[in-house]
């Protein structure tokens, strides 16, 4: 099993969990993790080339690392 968390940066507070199965992809979560108002989104190589995705559900991201 395993958990996914979408965090603020700055305040650190938890604002999505998701659990899945062990053999579920982070990548496949990434929509459940964003709520759409992001200016930054960080996260490991189970993301990259997400850049796509991520400006779609968020609009006013201005950094992905």
């Amino acid at each position: 099993m395993k958990a996914h968390l979408g965090t603020d940066s700055k305040t650190t507070l938890i604002h999505a969990v998701v659990a899945t199965a062990a053999n579920v992809h982070d990548s496949q979560l990434l929509t459940d993790l964003l709520h759409g108002a992001e200016t930054r989104v960080w996260g490991d190589a189970a993301y990259a080339g997400q850049g796509d995705v991520i400006r779609a559900c968020a609009e006013t991201v201005i950094q992905i690392v």
